[in-house]
């Protein structure tokens, strides 16, 4: 999967350098409205499907893009280099432990989703414990929040986002915007679910929608995963997770829910592409055999043809000899 940084074209480059700003910039913005929200972590995700999908070497130009803002946007070079260091070694491992692997980017095996959702969850315990850890060992970790519950912070959110934006980046291409408008019913009665458990979230109690709303949340996503593609189901979670942390005091059940989706939606895609993989390979059995049977019956028609010529031609050379006969 690793790619020379010298073999790859510059725009590309020049893409991965923004996408790498964004990182820190988008979500550092996000995060000063609310520290909870999913969406201040998304940028982790976008880099995790961009590593996924060129290669883990263009990991230079995402953490040069992420350093280089944070700096420009008055951080010092401390500060600057640990977000960017916090913000892309996480996304950098999972290209490399899924590079030594058999995974394939399109996640068109039945087993790549699951080894996509076992990395991720693992991964992402690194980057929290080596950035935390040195903060602390340098002391400049926050007094405000202890060491503990920013690490869980960190690993839930970046996990998280990595779960349900990742296969996005990763699969995403100009025929998959084509595909959704070809179910563009299913797909709008989708986006109008996720209109209704928005409105829900903000209306109803809690109580409420812990019980049954989001529940029916993952129904909605259930039933995404079985009639769309992976990329248009891991958009609309994103949307149901953080829709569920909207006027949350602890988001602790909602990072279950989320968990619990994405896992959900990652493991119906792995059945339904092994469904796929196994009916195209009765079909090609069955082609293979209908193209065995043609040849068989080719054969025995030549064989046919041929024993009828010979016979035929014994018949009226002896038809021809008996003239013969019979006029001498």
């Amino acid at each position: 999967m690793s790619i020379r940084l010298a073999e790859q074209p510059l725009d590309r480059i020049v893409v991965v350098f923004l996408v790498g700003a964004g990182a820190v910039g988008v979500g550092a913005l996000l995060r000063t409205f609310d520290h909870r929200s999913l969406l201040g972590w998304v940028s982790i995700g976008i880099a995790s499907g961009v590593l996924l999908r060129w290669g883990r070497s263009l990991w230079l130009p995402l953490f040069a893009g992420a350093a280089s803002l944070s700096i420009l946007l008055g951080e010092g070079w401390w500060p600057s280099l640990m977000a960017a260091a916090g913000t892309l070694s996480g996304p950098w491992l999972l290209a490399t432990v899924l590079g030594r692997s058999s995974f394939r980017t399109d996640f068109s095996g039945p087993r790549d989703a699951l080894r996509f959702g076992a990395a991720a969850m693992a991964v992402m315990t690194v980057p929290p414990t080596i950035v935390l850890g040195a903060l602390e060992w340098l002391g400049r970790g926050s007094s405000l929040v202890p060491a503990g519950p920013r690490w869980v912070h960190w690993w839930a959110h970046a996990t998280i986002a990595t779960l349900l934006v990742a296969p996005v980046v990763a699969t995403l291409t100009a025929a998959t915007p084509r595909a959704w408008l070809q179910r563009a019913r299913t797909a709008l009665g989708l986006l109008a679910a996720l209109a209704l458990y928005v409105v829900a979230t903000l209306l109803l109690p809690r109580s409420a929608i812990g019980l049954w709303v989001a529940p029916l949340g993952l129904i909605v996503v259930l039933y995404s995963a079985m009639r769309m593609d992976l990329a248009f189901t891991s958009l609309l979670g994103l949307g149901f997770v953080t829709a569920s942390s909207l006027n949350v005091s602890d988001d602790s059940p909602v990072w279950t829910f989320a968990i619990i989706l994405a896992a959900t939606s990652l493991l119906v895609h792995a059945l339904l592409a092994e469904h796929i993989q196994v009916e195209r390979a009765l079909d090609d059995t069955e082609a293979r055999h209908r193209a065995d049977l043609l040849e068989a019956a080719s054969r025995e028609q030549q064989r046919i043809g041929r024993d009828v010529h010979d016979t035929i031609g014994q018949e009226l050379t002896a038809l021809s000899l008996m003239a013969r006969a019979i006029e001498i």
